[in-house]
């Protein structure tokens, strides 16, 4: 079974908020913890954000590996969010601009 996925995101930053609202709408199985990086608990939770520059850049912590990835692949390659048949859940939340092209 896939481990869950901690995403943290900058509330202040719209595309980050856009973001963490289409994957949590399409979160089905429910593998996606999304927490503000203003959340007090964020932090008890993942402590490898300690020190990191949080704002204006989503941040995903794999929960299985604790493994720690920013902005364009801060989900990637985690299990958590790709979709019975394929894809991803990015590229069904944004279609205009699948997996954060760079």
């Amino acid at each position: 079974m896939p481990t869950p996925l901690l995403l943290a995101y900058d509330p202040a930053c719209l595309r980050c908020c856009r973001l963490a609202l289409g994957l949590a709408r399409r979160d089905q199985r429910g593998l996606l913890l999304i927490l503000s990086v203003r959340d007090p608990d964020l932090l008890a939770m993942a402590p490898e954000l300690a020190g990191k520059l949080l704002e204006k850049e989503i941040h995903g912590l794999d929960l299985g590996t604790r493994e720690v990835r920013a902005g364009p692949t801060c989900c990637a390659p985690s299990p958590a969010v790709s979709q019975p048949g394929g894809g991803c859940l990015f590229c069904s939340a944004f279609p205009e601009s699948p997996c954060w092209p760079t």
